[in-house]
């Protein structure tokens, strides 16, 4: 799995709600439901994702009312102006900004970066697709009516069901999140896994796993200590993929190999380290539009080549504290496999 397809991937997990075609979509109403208990009101319908199961929300009739969109169903609530929930939405070329629990459910939040703060979506991570819901929220200036409009269409998600068999509800509220020095990685603990060992900090862990033709992947992920006291948590990941290298190549000629990035660059830092014994090359990459930075190290792990990624589109000082962490994570890095 090439570096573009990495980012791929992280693109699509990311906005995974907005990758169907919302022309073939069609309202499925439905006066009560068994997910949901009365009183209150019950909406059930469709994702973006035509003919998977349907999802049910709950609301409060007092506070919220109903738009029937063919579409684009549509909560408007009663009292505030602008503050309205999109029941079925995607997004495109999103900033991630973090993640919450709500109910069962665990959701990723994101913009269309800081000239949008006033649209929000929420995506629930469901069985190979997604459910996106988009808040549409008072200007950023009227901050008691924002956080009640928040407040109130955060409420609605929480009631969140899934008719699907297959998915499990995604929250962990009941695991505590820790504070830790993202300056000094000797208390962290040492990860061991078949091709390495690495240092993660307290309260990361795997995320997903994968074998694949010519190359290995592992997610590790974990809280950013500064979104800890916010509304949102943010999350992000640092990848480790082991390459195959059957032609030996050296480890500048792999980098050099490597296809173009598929967004325009606006700027490469590059820097050679040692991380053991062994040589390195980190690359760091900024793309246009909306500024997100990427950070990739190579290394060579045996007969194979090592890259420890980052995803990007993190605002600028959850940025600098996940550049710390990475760091970290990469100078504990040692490939234990063999030549």
């Amino acid at each position: 799995m090439q570096l573009r397809t990495l980012s791929a991937l992280f693109l699509c997990l990311w906005l995974a709600a907005g990758c169907a075609d919302a022309a073939t979509l069609r309202p499925v109403a439905s006066p009560a439901s068994p997910l949901i208990s009365p009183p209150l009101a019950t909406w059930r319908g469709e994702t973006a994702y035509a003919g998977k199961p349907l999802i049910e929300l709950a609301y409060n009739t007092a506070t919220w009312r109903y738009v029937d969109d063919p579409d684009e169903p549509a909560l408007v609530h009663t009292t505030l102006d602008p503050c309205t929930l999109t029941l079925r939405r995607g997004s495109s070329e999103a900033v991630y900004v973090g993640e919450l629990d709500l109910g069962a459910w665990r959701w990723l939040i994101h913009n269309n970066g800081p000239n949008f703060p006033d649209l929000l979506y929420y995506t629930a991570l469901l069985n190979g697709y997604a459910a996106g819901i988009a808040l549409q929220m008072p200007p950023i200036g009227a901050t008691t009516e924002r956080s009640a409009c928040m407040a109130a269409a955060e409420a609605v998600l929480a009631t969140f069901a899934s008719e699907d068999p297959a998915v499990n509800p995604t929250g962990d509220a009941s695991t505590p999140e820790e504070f830790f020095a993202v300056d000094d990685a000797a208390g962290w603990p040492v990860i061991e896994r078949a091709a390495f060992s690495l240092r993660l900090p307290p309260g990361w862990g795997q995320g997903a796993s994968q074998a694949n033709v010519g190359s290995r992947y592992w997610q590790f992920q974990g809280i950013l200590p500064t979104s800890l006291a916010e509304h949102f948590q943010v999350r992000p990941s640092v990848w480790v993929i082991i390459y195959d290298n059957p032609e030996r190549l050296p480890l500048a000629d792999w980098v050099e190999r490597q296809p173009p990035y598929e967004r325009a660059v606006d700027a490469i830092e590059s820097h050679a380290l040692t991380i053991g014994t062994h040589p390195a090359l980190t690359i760091k990459t900024r793309f246009a539009g909306i500024g997100d930075a990427y950070l990739a190290t190579w290394t060579p792990c045996g007969a194979a080549i090592a890259l420890l990624s980052t995803g990007g589109a993190l605002r600028a000082d959850l940025q600098d504290e996940l550049e710390q962490v990475y760091t970290l994570i990469v100078g504990s890095f040692r490939c234990t496999q063999n030549e």
